[in-house]
C-alpha cells in the first residue's frame, strides 16, 4: 500500500496533540502496519520529551559512523534517527541534541519535503505538528493527506479553530481534515452540536481517572490485548480516519480481543458450572442423609415417648404391693429404653429445648447466659450438622447462580456493544 499521513495539529498548547498521536501510532501498529511518528513541534517536542530516555539511548546507539539528527537537524545530519518505542513505532524526535533548537522557519517547506521523503517506505506516518499557526505546521497540514485538529471543548479552543480555518483554509479547512476533542466526557460529546464548519469529527478522547492516572505514570492508555474504554475509543477513531485500509484489519483485532475478553469469563463459568454440579450432588447426597437422620429421630422420639410411659407406668405400678417387681422391671425398661433413645440428636434436641424452655425464667432471674448464648445452645442441640451443611450448599448455589447470570449479562451486553 501507499504511504498515507496523517497531520495532528492544534489550535493552542495543552490540548493532548501529542499524546493522542501517539495513541493512534499504537493501535494501527498493533493492527499489523508500520508506523513512523515524527515530532514536527520544535518548541515543545512533547513526543520526543515523552520518551527521552529512548531518544537520547538512540543517539548513542546511532552516533557512530553515519550522523544522526532529528526532524529538524536534517542540515548537519545526513539521515534520521529511528528511535524504537516499546509500543514497536518508530519515532523520529524533533532534535537530537536538546537545547540548541533552530529558529529558522523560512525553509519550512524543505523540513516537511525532507522528512515525508525519508518515510517513504512506512504504511502510515503520523505528524505531531506545534500548536497554533507555524510555518511548518501550516506546510505540514497542507502536504498531509488528513489532518486531525486535536481541541478540548472550551471557548478559547474553539476559536482558536476558527482561527486556523480563516487563516489557513488550504491547510486546515479542507475535506480531509477531522477535528477530535479531548479531555471530554463521551456522554457530553455526544451532544454536542455542530458549531464549526469542519463536520468530519472523531470520537471525543475520554477524560478518567484511569486514563489520568496513566498520564501521570508517563504511560499512554492503550491495551489492545484487553481493551479498555480509551483504547475503544482510539480504535473507533482509526476506523474513522482510515476507513477501508484498515477494516479488515479492525475486524481481525476485534474478533482476537473477543476471544481474549471472553475466555477468563468462559473459564469462570465452566467452574462455575463445575462447582454447582459437585454442590448439586453433595445436596442430594446430604438431603438423603439428613431425610434418614429425621425418620431415625422420628422412630427415636416415639421411642422416647413410649419408654417414657413405660416408665411412668412401671413406677404406678411399684407403688402397688402385689405388682412392685413388675413395676420395677418395667421402669427399668422404659429407663433403657428412653436412654438408647436420647443418643438420637434430635430426641437430645427436643429434650434440651424443653428444658431450655423450663429453666429460661430461672436463667433469666439469675442471668445465666445471653440472648446469644441462648441462641447458639438452641442451635446446637437442636440442629444437625447436615442440616446446617445442606443450607451452605444451598447458599453458595445461590451465589453461583447469580454470578454466573452476571457474568452471563455482562458478556452479552459487551458482545451487543459497537466496540468489541
Amino acid at each position: 500500500m501507499s504511504r498515507r499521513t496523517v497531520a495532528f495539529a492544534s489550535p493552542k498548547g495543552g490540548s493532548g496533540k501529542s499524546v493522542t498521536c501517539l495513541a493512534y501510532a499504537q493501535v494501527i501498529h498493533a493492527l499489523g502496519f508500520s508506523v513512523a511518528v515524527v515530532d514536527l513541534d520544535i518548541e515543545t517536542s512533547g513526543t520526543t520529551l515523552l520518551h527521552l530516555d529512548q531518544v537520547l539511548a538512540s543517539k548513542r546507539s546511532q552516533g557512530f559512523g553515519t550522523p544522526v539528527g532529528g526532524a529538524f537537524d536534517h542540515e548537519e545530519s545526513e539521515r534520521y534517527a529511528e528511535v524504537l518505542l516499546e509500543s514497536g513505532v518508530i519515532l523520529i524526535p524533533a532534535q537530537i541534541e536538546l537545547g540548541e533548537f533552530s529558529t529558522d522557519r523560512t525553509d519550512a517547506i524543505g523540513v516537511v519535503r525532507d522528512v515525508l521523503r525519508a518515510t517513504s517506505g512506512f504504511d502510515y506516518v503520523l505528524l505531531d505538528l506545534q500548536a497554533g499557526a507555524d510555518p511548518v505546521a501550516v506546510q505540514a497540514a497542507m502536504h498531509a493527506d488528513d489532518v486531525v485538529i486535536v481541541s478540548e471543548f472550551d471557548p478559547v479552543s474553539i476559536q482558536g479553530v476558527k482561527r486556523l480555518e480563516r487563516l489557513y483554509p488550504e491547510a486546515f479547512a479542507k475535506e480531509s481534515t477531522w477535528i477530535l476533542y479531548n479531555k471530554v466526557l463521551p456522554e457530553i460529546a455526544k451532544r454536542m452540536t455542530d458549531i464549526l464548519r469542519i463536520e468530519r469529527k472523531l470520537p471525543a478522547m475520554p477524560w478518567t481517572v484511569e486514563v489520568v492516572r496513566s498520564y501521570l505514570d508517563g504511560q499512554i492508555p492503550v491495551d489492545m490485548r484487553l481493551p479498555n474504554p480509551f483504547t475503544l475509543v482510539v480504535v473507533e477513531g482509526v476506523a474513522s480516519l482510515l476507513g477501508t485500509e484498515v477494516g479488515t484489519a479492525i475486524a481481525e483485532w476485534r474478533m482476537a480481543a473477543e476471544r481474549t475478553r471472553r475466555e477468563p469469563i468462559e473459564d469462570r463459568l465452566r467452574q462455575i458450572d463445575n462447582e454447582l454440579d459437585e454442590l448439586e450432588r453433595d445436596r442430594i447426597r446430604a438431603g438423603s442423609e439428613l431425610e434418614a437422620q429425621r425418620r431415625s429421630g422420628r422412630m427415636g422420639l416415639a421411642a422416647f415417648w413410649v419408654s417414657s410411659v413405660l416408665v411412668v407406668f412401671g413406677v404406678s405400678l411399684a407403688l402397688t404391693p402385689d405388682y412392685r417387681w413388675v413395676g420395677g422391671a418395667l421402669s427399668l425398661l422404659g429407663l433403657f429404653s428412653a436412654g438408647l433413645a436420647f443418643t438420637q440428636r434430635p430426641v437430645r434436641g427436643f429434650v434440651l429445648r424443653w428444658v431450655r424452655l423450663i429453666a429460661a425464667p430461672y436463667m433469666r432471674l439469675f442471668r445465666i447466659g445471653g440472648h446469644e448464648g441462648e441462641d447458639d445452645w438452641m442451635e446446637r442441640s437442636g440442629e444437625t450438622e447436615l442440616a446446617v451443611l445442606e443450607r451452605r450448599i444451598e447458599r453458595r448455589i445461590s451465589e453461583l447462580d447469580r454470578e454466573r447470570t452476571e457474568l452471563s449479562i455482562a458478556t452479552r451486553s459487551k458482545s451487543d456493544s459497537r466496540s468489541v
